[in-house]
């Protein structure tokens, strides 16, 4: 077991010695992730009204639901430039997802960003919000989203894609 954990360590050691090269050629990651895992009722009075399913979180309630969802950050990378949610709408009417993605962590450790957006989804549709980053500027690699679910709503997936140095030295 010891040896095990010092193979663990070497190996996470040259993945950041790797990620660090500053002519290392960037590789864009996609990670997506499934929201039950990983988004949860914001306070317990909407917990009566969101239900977790195997394959979204969805309010089975008769009144709007607060859900908050959070992604793994890849310190290894220079931050986050497309975040997406997934939503699907399970009701016989249109629907209003309000969402807000929140880039970054809170104060006093850092300074977040708050970008609201809104998706209106036909009945028994799926829709997305997307935020990506303006052109040369990145998102930090914190990913978090507050979403403001109708009855009948649901949040199936989370993407983010960002970049990562992959150690190959780039052509000069």
């Amino acid at each position: 077991m010891k040896g095990m954990n010092i193979g663990v360590c070497a190996v996470a050691a040259g993945l950041l010695m790797a990620a660090s090269s500053a002519s290392a050629a960037p590789v864009v990651r996609d990670y997506t992730i499934n929201a039950t895992g990983n988004c949860n009722a914001a306070l317990p009075a909407y917990e009566g009204a969101i239900r977790k399913r195997p394959l979204a979180v969805q309010n089975e309630g008769t009144t709007d639901a607060f859900v908050s969802c959070s992604l793994p950050g890849d310190l290894t990378g220079t931050g986050n430039y497309l975040f997406v949610v997934g939503l699907s709408n399970l009701g016989t009417t249109s629907i209003t997802v309000n969402c807000t993605y929140v880039d970054g962590l809170t104060p006093p450790i850092g300074e977040p960003a708050y970008l609201p957006q809104s998706v209106t989804i036909a009945a028994g549709s799926i829709g997305f919000a997307v935020w990506e980053s303006e052109e040369g500027e990145l998102f930090t690699q914190f990913a978090n989203v507050s979403c403001l679910l109708p009855p009948n709503a649901a949040i199936n997936v989370l993407e983010v894609q960002f970049e990562q140095d992959n150690g190959v030295e780039e052509p000069a």
